[in-house]
């Protein structure tokens, strides 16, 4: 995703990619010239304002860690998720939607057969996510989460992991099967 990422001790900004946004950060594809635990505002096209420090880089890469409160970080995950169901949504779109007071957030996905599962997401980002489900689909099926496909990858003590086929996963697939 595109994004900018701001300095405001040097009122400096530029473009980057986003490869990585969880509640806790987010991993850029930059340039940038910050150090070490320069503080940085983060601009996500389609998703917003996050603010947080640059906890890690190298020459092409950038690790943000956020600074929010839990209630923040929650609503980061609210987001997120709305993002993998709906696509780009705005700010608006959002802010209509009712708020969950902590606690996992209740969602469906499809089976191919069509048949829809009740789940609780435990932890997303987006490339995947954990979820909370009694139903165990076989590693390497394909299910729907909303508007997004994904892959089951694993199986957890609470449910199933998946990843979002819009990370490189068809093409990983493809790669191994040819």
């Amino acid at each position: 995703m595109k994004g900018r990422i701001f300095f405001p001790s040097r009122q400096y900004e530029e473009e980057c990619l986003v490869c990585d946004l969880s509640p806790d950060g987010a991993g850029l594809k930059t340039s940038c010239s910050g150090a070490v635990g320069a503080q940085v505002i983060l601009y996500v096209d389609g998703l917003g304002r996050f603010e947080g420090s640059i906890a890690r880089h190298d020459r092409l890469r950038v690790g943000i860690k956020f600074k929010c409160s839990d209630v923040k970080r929650a609503r980061i995950a609210e987001l997120i998720a709305s993002y993998v169901e709906l696509g780009a949504v705005t700010s608006t779109s959002l802010r209509e939607r009712a708020r969950q007071n902590g606690g996992l957030a209740l969602h469906y996905f499809s089976l191919a057969s069509g048949e829809t599962m009740r789940c609780e997401i435990v932890d997303i980002a987006l490339s995947g996510a954990s979820l909370r489900t009694q139903e165990r689909p076989p590693v390497g099926e394909t299910i729907s989460f909303g508007k997004t496909a994904a892959l089951v990858v694993r199986h957890t003590d609470c449910g199933i992991a998946v990843t979002f086929m819009g990370s490189g996963v068809r093409e990983n697939l493809q790669a191994q099967s040819a």
